[in-house]
């Protein structure tokens, strides 16, 4: 398929997502839909790619960073955590946030200490009601600054109503509160995480601006998160694999980390689940996402696939497990069990199930690419955690990992080098240490074939059945990494990558297909030599 159809299929489900979005928001404030203009204009000026090291080179010279939040989006404070760990270890900083109220910091600064569980700290908080999104994904960000011992504040101030005067209102509060944390150690940096809305230039940052002392000299930089505009840019002039970071101005960069419709999918699945909760008898028809991300990919390579031939459960959903027992029981049963309570997303060709462990873009489309896998190749028997079935898993994680990439072209997984580093820094209890030496294991297994040498290392023999899982997940992600590389830099045709797809899995010959695989893909490139390059 050319880049046009590519793009114009990605730019209709964005358009589909934000609108579904928006139906479920509600009629929008005219006051706020002007202050999203502001927003929307920071993206209309000239921008150019930059990178990872120059953004670095100039937080280093910043007094204020403003990082944006995109409050659903894991991806979006995973990003931010990346920045606070790039920073040189002993700067003195501030972590100053919007996700906790500034009349909570009594109660943030005994938390931060230690004195008070994280349970009982978000019930003091009233979390659900003061901010409601995930505390999950500003966990690590916290458990980062607690370990570091780098202070943690309060911004926000709570309003009942969101409009574009609250924002406004909240803004000002936010940069007075900024600069106090500020003048209290004028060395130190101050780390901002603040929904990306209010990092528009005429927003918090002019608040600062005004607020701050004639002799004040203060550098703020704005680092926004994943533009539409400039995504949709970069995909037309084919750079979205390459370029993570543009510069917009001296004083503002925005990072690339993520597709503008698995951001606004995420946000659709977020906003579904909590209306789910205050509407009862409504469920979320999960189903109905995996079927749309089963239309892109099956469009990407022209191909017919059954619409309504299978079923999505979750969790929640009492008859997965009486369905699954129905039809198996020994071994086949308890793999499915293990998989479940791992929390493991699969799909089951025979009844023609899936089980979305996580209602997130990643395992829709990884689901959704197994349905496709299995109509085109004839897939039936699910592997066992064995020996026997260890390159078949491999292989079925290659193709899943390759069709989540499709949806989410950012995706970033594990390298050898990663690997390596990984079990290097572990200790010898942690439960994933197996894993690494069983996939660290089959992949020089894999170089030795690939050099003519006649592979007479000892066969690994884990303790544990899940440590095959994990470790079939990581070199099928590598291996499906590879594939999609080739593919999008078109030194893999979709016919070809098609060729490989509708090869039988469950029949003779496996073994031989599998390492005559590895040869084509051995000369394709990496894209990476390690996931901590890319933001």
């Amino acid at each position: 398929m050319g880049t046009a159809p590519w793009i114009r299929i990605r730019q209709e489900l964005y358009q589909q997502l934000q609108k579904h979005v928006q139906l479920l928001l509600g009629h929008e404030p005219a006051d706020l839909s002007r202050y999203r203009e502001d927003f929307e204009r920071e993206f209309q000026k000239a921008w150019r790619p930059s990178t990872r090291d120059v953004l670095f080179q100039e937080i280093g010279t910043s007094d204020i960073i403003l990082l944006a939040d995109f409050h659903a989006l894991a991806q979006s404070q995973r990003s931010q955590l990346r920045i606070l760990k790039g920073l040189p270890k002993g700067l003195s900083l501030a972590l100053a946030v919007e996700f906790f109220e500034a009349r909570h910091q009594p109660l943030i600064d005994r938390y931060m200490a230690g004195d008070v569980t994280e349970k009982e700290f978000l019930k003091q908080i009233e979390w659900s009601r003061s901010w409601g999104f995930p505390f999950e994904h500003y966990r690590p960000l916290i458990r980062y600054a607690q370990k570091h011992r780098i202070p943690v504040y309060g911004l926000n101030r709570h309003f009942s109503e969101r409009t574009g005067r609250t924002l406004k209102l909240r803004d000002d509060f936010a940069a007075e509160r900024i600069l106090e944390i500020r003048r209290e150690d004028p060395a130190r940096k101050v780390l901002v995480v603040y929904g990306d809305l209010h990092l528009a230039s005429n927003h918090l940052p002019k608040s600062i601006e005004k607020q701050r002392g004639r002799k004040e000299i203060l550098r703020v930089l704005s680092v926004f998160q994943n533009s539409e505009k400039i995504y949709f840019r970069l995909l037309e002039k084919e750079q979205e694999l390459s370029v993570d970071v543009v510069r917009l101005s001296r004083d503002q960069f925005c990072i690339i980390s993520i597709a503008p419709w698995v951001k606004w999918q995420n946000y659709l699945l977020f906003l579904e689940k909590h209306l789910d909760k205050e509407l009862a008898g409504e469920s979320v028809e999960y189903t109905d996402h995996v079927s749309r991300f089963v239309k892109v990919i099956a469009t990407d390579f022209n191909l017919r696939i059954s619409e309504g031939s299978f079923s999505v459960y979750t969790p929640d959903d009492d008859s997965f497990w009486p369905k699954l027992a129905e039809r198996y029981s020994g071994k086949e049963l308890k793999t499915f069990r293990d998989l479940i309570l791992e929390s493991k997303s699969f799909y089951v060709p025979e009844l023609q199930v899936g089980f979305l462990a996580r209602p997130s873009v990643n395992h829709a489309a990884q689901l959704a690419m197994s349905v496709i896998h299995a109509e085109i190749s004839g897939w039936r028997a699910f592997p066992q955690a064995t020996p026997e079935d260890f390159l078949k898993m491999i292989w079925l994680e290659a193709v899943q990992y390759f069709g989540s990439k499709l949806i989410n072209p950012k995706r970033k997984t594990d390298t050898i080098q990663d690997l390596r580093a990984a079990l290097a820094s572990r200790s010898p209890l942690d439960m994933g240490e197996e894993a690494l030496k069983i996939a660290l294991h089959q992949r020089m297994k894999e170089v030795l074939f690939l050099t003519g040498q006649n592979s007479k290392l000892t066969p690994a023999r884990p303790r544990r059945t899940a440590s095959y899982r994990e470790a079939a997940r990581l070199l099928g992600g590598m291996l499906g990494e590879k594939l999609y590389t080739g593919f999008r830099k078109k030194l893999m045709s979709g016919d070809a990558v098609l060729r490989l797809f509708r090869r039988s899995v469950d029949g003779p010959g496996f073994t031989e297909f599998y390492f005559e695989l590895l040869e084509i893909v051995e000369g394709l490139p990496e894209a990476f030599l390690s996931k901590s390059e890319k933001m």
